[in-house]
């Protein structure tokens, strides 16, 4: 049989407010009699507002309770867990941003290689230019200047290759790194205004502390009429 969650007593007592409250709708003050009745009726509604949360308070108490302990034994190892995996996670990082420097760097040194060959095949077909024009007869020139050629379209071959080292290390299945963009606030002064947040809590303070007497630009204090009741 399942466990009687809300007992019957209180099942009870939320009927008997239910009923209750309904006579309170479209609740009218029309003179001084209507007004007293009202005031005594606010004490009776405070009155039961108390009693009903006192058996809620009653109820929910232990279960709260039972959950604090629960949640302060499972935090403790939570949190170890927590720690541990920052840690595993910030030493591939580590490793991985490494690897990144290691494969990059050797990028860049065979790109430097391959920008110093093409510079070199240029250079050379440059002096075999340089030579065919000094030639006399015209086979030996066109040797030179096809020698020249063949050097040019071999640092032209070599200029176009980008050399790409690949990543050396290989991803664990089921774990992705991925980028995520943050920030930090170096100037306050210098946010625009569309990504300012006003401090409402301080400004109702202000308005509570002052009375509104206190002007703040944007801002226009105004105040309320309430009615307080104690319970019978």
């Amino acid at each position: 049989m399942p466990e009687q969650i809300v007992p019957v007593e209180a099942e009870q007592v939320i009927k008997e407010t239910e009923i209750m409250v309904k006579s309170y709708d479209n609740y009218i003050v029309a003179n001084q009699k209507n007004y007293n009745d009202a005031g005594e009726s606010l004490k009776v509604i405070k009155s039961k507002y108390k009693e009903v949360d006192d058996l809620r308070k009653s109820l929910t108490k232990p279960l709260d309770d039972s959950k604090k302990r629960i949640m302060e034994l499972f935090g403790k190892p939570l949190d170890f867990l927590e720690k541990a995996e920052q840690a595993v996670k910030s030493a591939m990082l580590k490793w991985q941003q490494e690897q990144e420097r290691i494969r990059k760097a050797e990028e860049e040194r065979l790109q430097a290689e391959q920008r110093r060959q093409a510079a070199e095949l240029e250079r050379q077909a440059k002096e075999a230019e340089e030579r065919a024009a000094k030639l006399k007869t015209s086979e030996a020139r066109e040797k030179a200047e096809a020698k020249a050629a063949e050097l040019k379209s071999q640092a032209a071959v070599v200029a176009s290759v980008n050399p790409v080292v690949e990543s050396a290390f290989v991803a664990v299945k089921g774990v992705a790194t991925r980028t995520v963009w943050k920030f930090k606030i170096v100037d306050v002064n210098k946010i625009p205004r569309e990504f300012m947040i006003p401090d409402e809590k301080l400004i109702g303070k202000m308005a509570e502390v002052t009375k509104g007497t206190k002007k703040i630009d944007g801002v226009e204090f105004y105040s309320e009429e309430i009615i307080a009741a104690r319970r019978s």
